[in-house]
This record gives C-alpha cells, structure tokens and sequence, in this order.
C-alpha cells in the first residue's frame, strides 16, 4: 500500500516539476514580451499620427535597457577576456539582471561593427573587440588567473596561433 503512495506522490513531484519549469521559462519571456509590446504601441502612436507618445495601454511601462547595449556588451566581453556569442553574451546579460532583447542587442552588435565602432564580427554571431586588436598582447596576460591551468600557458600551438584574439579567433 505504501508503495501505491509513494509512486503517486512521485508523480505529482515530476508534475509539479514540469510545471514550475514551464512558470519559470514564461517568467523569463515576460521583459521580451513588454519590450516588443511597448515597440509595437509606439510604433501604433506614430502612425496614428499622435506626437506625444502616451503610457502603453497594457498598463505595463517600458523599462529601456539600464545601459544601453554596446556598453553592456563591451562590459561583459572584458569580463570573459574573450570572443563571445550574441546568445552567449545575452545569457550572461540576463544572469546578472540585466533586461536585454537577444534581437536588440543582436542588432546594436552587428550595427556597431560595421561601423567599426567597438566590436569585430569574429565568425558567425560571434563578437570581439576592436580594441584587442591593439593590445593583444595585453590581452593575454589579463587573460590568466589562477583558476586556469597553467599548463595552457606552455602550449606550444598555442605560440602559432594568430595575435589578435585570446583564441586566435582574429
């Protein structure tokens, strides 16, 4: 009989577990989906042609990024001292707190490195910046903390490697 209980009960855990899973990634859409709605709002006021942009109607304000992209992205890239994604730099965006639209700060990277404003388009959705170009060397000392393996530091392809980026990504 206990038995009977026990399996019920886990089932009801694994349900319960599937359902705050679902909560919490709904949870996490909530700041694109005020983002994309209030765009959308202003987007309807001025073609409406009203001139004041009003509060949006989902009773919701919009909260813009509390620093705008670049910056942000530059702050995290010197943190991590290397060549990132644009998913890679929106998660560690997000970890921290920070309200950031993928596509936006999708959108400000690419923009910023055509201009050649502070990043370099590395590969495919992958960013560096501009500055390590010109302190590579700089660079890589930063790059060495004590939590890394110091054995990396020997590594005698690691001597062939193209300056530029902490992996030769440059």
């Amino acid at each position: 009989m206990s038995h009977n209980i026990t399996d019920v009960l886990e089932t009801h855990i694994q349900r319960k577990r599937e359902e705050l899973e679902r909560l919490q990634q709904a949870m996490a859409m909530i700041p694109q989906v005020q983002s994309d709605l209030a765009a959308m709002e202003r987007t309807l006021a001025i073609l409406g042609g009203k001139t004041a942009i009003e509060q949006p109607s989902s009773g919701q304000s919009y909260d813009p990024p509390q620093e705008p992209y670049p910056q942000l992205a530059q702050a995290i890239l010197r943190e991590q001292g290397t060549p990132l994604t644009g998913d890679q730099i929106t998660h560690i965006a997000r970890s921290k707190g920070k309200p950031v639209s993928r596509s936006s700060l999708m959108g400000a990277l690419y923009r910023c490195s055509k201009e050649k404003k502070f990043f370099k388009l590395v590969a495919p959705g992958t960013f560096g910046l501009l500055d390590w170009e010109n302190h590579s060397d700089e660079r890589e000392e930063n790059l060495l903390v004590p939590s890394q393996d110091i054995s990396a530091v020997d590594d005698p392809l690691r001597e062939n490697a193209p300056s530029g980026s902490p992996n030769g990504a440059f």
